[in-house]
């Protein structure tokens, strides 16, 4: 599939026109959602899966995702397999576009699928399977609102946090949001972004424009360019239980037949992302226009090949001693 300038325009506008803080289209998530299926490291959803099959069938399993979108992760753990028995699921995420679209995303991949999923109310549902019945509650929530006390302590069995810390300052949240998990509970975050972007082949400008893309990420959030190796020192320093980690690199080449749709917009919105970070510098990299506009014709052509290092990490959480 080519991609013409409305791609480009529409992925930029994705960008630029949310009013949630660091958020996404719906469109950008759901194209995103095969591209992360092939990050995420198997031998860490092996280690999730080895530890949730031993929760007592007694009990319903309890699991909190942060920063959930419109639902692939929800989507993937129910395809994948993760969950058995009877699950509550609460999803939270601050952009209303994100929950609002949540609905209809998981409505037509139910039935796609052809699961029985009933909405009790606007975002509100329950989920059957052959393998579970999941309660599934979809929240307007911004994460500071989560840690600051909105959920009691300690109620949790697993939180996931899915592509999502470094977009925020999360070691002033961490040490909240794990409290949320039970004693033993489980701490699951993927696609943390780990220190190295790529594009291929090698043109002029490359190693400049990089270092300053990685640099407007920390402008941002403090450390957020190296977030995977940041989060491994602060779950230690907090004495979690670290079970499991390993890359979830975002790998895009382009085969014969070219890119899939998902492919060629996902890396129309990655362009476009530089790009802006670019346009905002009152002193703009040499070579950054003419950069955009080779890297944008070699999508179009099927020729660009595109890494982006992450890191996924289980852990488990201990209750402090005394509490």
């Amino acid at each position: 599939m080519s991609m013409d300038e409305t791609d480009i325009d529409h992925g930029l506008a994705q960008i630029r026109g949310n009013s949630a803080a660091h958020s996404f289209s719906p469109d950008y998530l759901a194209a995103k959602k095969t591209i992360d299926d092939r990050a995420l490291n198997k031998k860490v959803w092996r280690k999730l899966a080895q530890e949730l099959s031993r929760h007592p069938a007694t009990s319903p399993l309890k699991i909190l995702e942060i920063g959930a979108g419109i639902g692939t992760m929800f989507e993937r753990v129910i395809d994948w397999g993760l969950l058995k028995g009877q699950v509550i699921y609460t999803a939270i995420d601050s952009d209303p576009l994100q929950t609002a679209a949540a609905r209809d995303y998981l409505t037509n991949w139910a039935e796609r699928k052809k699961h029985s999923l009933q909405w009790d109310a606007y975002q509100q549902a329950r989920l059957r399977t052959a393998e579970t019945m999941v309660e599934i509650d979809i929240r307007q929530l911004r994460i500071e609102e989560l840690a600051a006390g909105f959920e009691p302590p300690h109620s949790w069995d697993l939180i996931i946090a899915h592509a999502v810390l470094d977009l925020i300052d999360f070691t002033a949240l961490l040490p909240d949001l794990l409290a949320l998990l039970k004693d033993r509970g489980l701490f699951y975050t993927t696609c943390n972004f780990n220190g190295a972007t790529s594009f291929s082949p090698p043109c002029k400008g490359d190693e400049e424009i990089i270092n300053y893309y990685h640099q407007s990420m920390d402008q941002r959030c403090f450390g957020a360019s190296i977030t995977g190796r940041r989060l491994l020192s602060n779950l230690k320093e907090q004495g979690l239980d670290l079970l499991a980690s390993g890359p979830s690199d975002w790998l895009i080449e382009p085969q014969e037949q070219g890119y899939s749709p998902e492919e060629s917009y996902f890396l129309g919105v990655i362009i476009a992302m530089v790009e802006k970070e670019l346009a905002a510098d009152s002193h703009p990299a040499p070579h950054s226009a003419d950069w955009i506009r080779l890297r944008r014709q070699q999508v179009s052509a099927s020729k660009l090949s595109f890494t982006a290092h992450h890191l996924d990490i289980l852990a488990r959480y201990l209750l402090p001693a005394g509490r």
